[in-house]
């Protein structure tokens, strides 16, 4: 029984290379015109789509924002509230 081709977008090492560039670079949601740049340029590396791309920034940023986040619960972690003690009272 032959094997379907994979219909997931699978990036080559040089589109990760070039998206993780720009996105070190200060590129977080581009817009309609910028995707279709990015897209076109990539695809001198692989088969890819404006879709894969405009999907790439969005999961990358919440990675980005996940991980924040984790490493700030692991500097701070929430403490429970205890009851004050009372100190005696000297005579």
């Amino acid at each position: 029984m032959p094997q379907t081709p994979s219909t997931r977008w699978c990036p080559t090492p040089a589109q990760l290379m070039i998206l993780e560039e720009m996105y070190r670079g200060g590129l977080r949601t581009p817009n309609a015109s910028q995707i279709q740049q990015i897209t076109a340029h990539l695809a001198h590396y692989g088969r890819i789509e404006g879709k894969n791309v405009f999907y790439w920034f969005q999961n990358r940023k919440s990675r980005s924002k996940n991980k924040l986040r984790n490493a700030a619960a692991r500097v701070a972690p929430v403490r429970a509230c205890a009851p004050a003690r009372q100190q005696a009272a000297a005579p």
